[in-house]
């Protein structure tokens, strides 16, 4: 009666194992750069090169992940997967070592997370001049996307957009401009990826804020999408 769990353990240990070696190895590689900016029980899972701030001096753009062992648990496919959510480090390159911008260690999901009856959304990070945008691709089900610009040494959340698919059918797309402070809501009427026919409605919102990266518990976070509540949605009248 003891063999599951103890199967289950063996593999849980196998688990962290690994998770140490991954950190102890990237340590190793860029000990004289950036692991000291790698806080205790994270490990770096990648890194960007960049140049954020346009100063011809190479910033970084770190994604870390924690190392917790109570995240460490059997999936109902009674798979060893690692739970641990993930964040990122942003490195401002200075004469003298590196300023530390942005420290979000919990920003994102794992990318072990259960996906239900479809794959967890995948993440990518892609950057351009001062602005870091964070892209989730949710295949037959559409993407959606966080974009945030440096500004006063600082990440702020400026665009947010969502497009919502039905298979290879665009059904509709939620946009927010932080900086003009405006929602658009845009619907294919047709649902139809031949002869769309598309329709939008807008809403303004004062004294949206521009939200610093390092004060959003998650980037699925409530009040990311609360904005876009109270936009009428009926296109057919």
């Amino acid at each position: 009666m003891m063999y599951p769990n103890h199967a289950f353990f063996t593999k849980k240990l196998i688990t962290i194992y690994l998770i140490i070696l991954m950190g102890f190895c990237h340590n190793i590689i860029y000990a004289e750069t950036i692991a000291n900016y790698i806080p205790k029980n994270h490990y770096l899972q990648d890194f960007i090169k960049t140049d954020l701030n346009q100063d011809g001096k190479t910033d970084y753009l770190l994604l870390t992940k924690s190392m917790s062992l109570e995240a460490i648990e059997e999936n109902r496919f009674e798979q060893v997967v690692d739970r641990n959510r993930r964040g990122i480090i942003v490195l401002l390159k200075q004469d003298i070592g590196y300023q530390k911008i942005a420290e979000n260690l919990t920003l994102f999901d794992s990318e072990f997370e259960d996906g239900g009856v479809y794959f967890p959304p995948d993440l990518s990070i892609n950057i351009i001049q001062d602005k870091i945008t964070f892209h989730y691709a949710h295949g037959r089900y559409g993407y959606w996307f966080y974009t945030f610009r440096l500004q006063d040494n600082a990440l702020k959340l400026i665009g947010f957009e969502a497009h919502s698919n039905r298979g290879p059918d665009p059904i509709s797309i939620i946009s927010v401009n932080y900086l003009t402070q405006k929602v658009k809501y845009a619907r294919n009427i047709t649902e139809s990826q031949f002869n769309e026919k598309w329709v939008e409605k807008w809403k303004t919102i004062p004294n949206l804020p521009l939200l610093d990266i390092n004060d959003i518990p998650t980037i699925h976070d409530d009040k990311l999408f609360d904005i876009t509540h109270g936009i009428d949605l009926d296109f057919l009248d």
